[in-house]
């Protein structure tokens, strides 16, 4: 009808409806918190969200009912991105992995078991899956291609900074200039890695198949990282090389972002935790 459907940045907001005569209203308020609209089905009037917190790049796919407001389960797994075509529920997750399911739009009841059809999609630093699905049930996407990191000198030259081709994103070099945090999907999930610049060997630092976007602590024995604890994004801190498990700094509906370290910070005292965290934004 002309309309769109769309998730806000205020959270505040929950769903937004953009009518075709420019008209925006709000829709349904908070307890739909967290929902990102993916596909209208044919009816119009019940759509495909993904329930993903803000700063979480996937979760569970669910049908929203665009007059009510009520929500079913749906894809009881999390998943990047879901779109519907001829009879079928097309999803990737976060491996890469391209799925789909049988799907009756009418009755909203997926049938059968999933089927992968294919393997090594491309998958955005911002968790966007590189594909598209046609009404007539063709599907196209972009092949996740390894890359190389490479170190550029004053001069322009450039140089590989290790022979390993990943997905490679977000890499931060340390105070020293010696390594390089760094993170890339791979079949057992999403990790941070230190890179030995002197060698070009990885080291894995994290291990909880969700964590990423590194940042060096001012004195380079820890760093800071972002993962996902029971849905909500969360600051986490570890000191690569030992093997106490990482500390829980913040863990927020409200935290979208990892934030910076600030010089001073190991000067700084977080008053409630009573810990030296520094300040970050958020």
């Amino acid at each position: 009808d002309g309309s769109i459907w769309f998730r806000s940045v205020n959270e505040d907001a929950g769903l937004l409806h953009l009518a075709a005569d420019g008209t925006v209203s709000k829709r349904f308020g908070k307890e739909h918190l967290g929902l990102a609209p993916m596909c209208i089905l044919p009816s119009g009037r019940t759509a495909i969200v993904v329930r993903s917190p803000l700063g979480v790049s996937t979760g569970p796919a669910l049908l929203l009912d665009l007059e009510t407001g009520r929500t079913s389960p749906l894809i009881d797994r999390d998943v990047v991105e879901v779109r519907y075509t001829s009879g079928y529920l097309v999803y990737a997750i976060a491996d890469g992995t391209l799925y789909a399911s049988a799907f009756d739009s009418s009755t909203g009841r997926v049938s059968g078991a999933p089927v992968i059809i294919a393997t090594g999609v491309a998958i955005g630093g911002n968790n966007t899956a590189q594909f598209a699905a046609a009404r007539n049930g063709t599907v196209v996407y972009i092949p996740e291609e390894p890359r190389s990191l490479v170190l550029i000198g004053r001069d322009g030259s450039i140089r590989p900074a290790t022979p390993e081709k990943r997905n490679f994103h977000s890499p931060m070099f340390s105070p020293d200039g010696r390594r390089i945090a760094l993170d890339f999907n791979a079949p057992d999930g999403r990790d941070v890695w230190l890179l030995n610049l002197a060698d070009g060997l990885l080291s894995r630092a994290t291990f909880d198949r969700d964590g990423h976007d590194a940042v060096w602590m001012p004195d380079g024995r820890a760093l800071t990282y972002t993962s996902v604890r029971k849905g909500i994004l969360t600051l986490m801190r570890t000191k690569p090389g030992e093997s106490q498990p990482s500390d829980v700094l913040l863990s927020s509906a409200q935290l979208g972002y990892g934030g910076v370290w600030m010089p001073d910070a190991l000067d700084r005292k977080y008053p409630a935790a009573g810990m030296e965290l520094g300040w970050f934004w958020v």
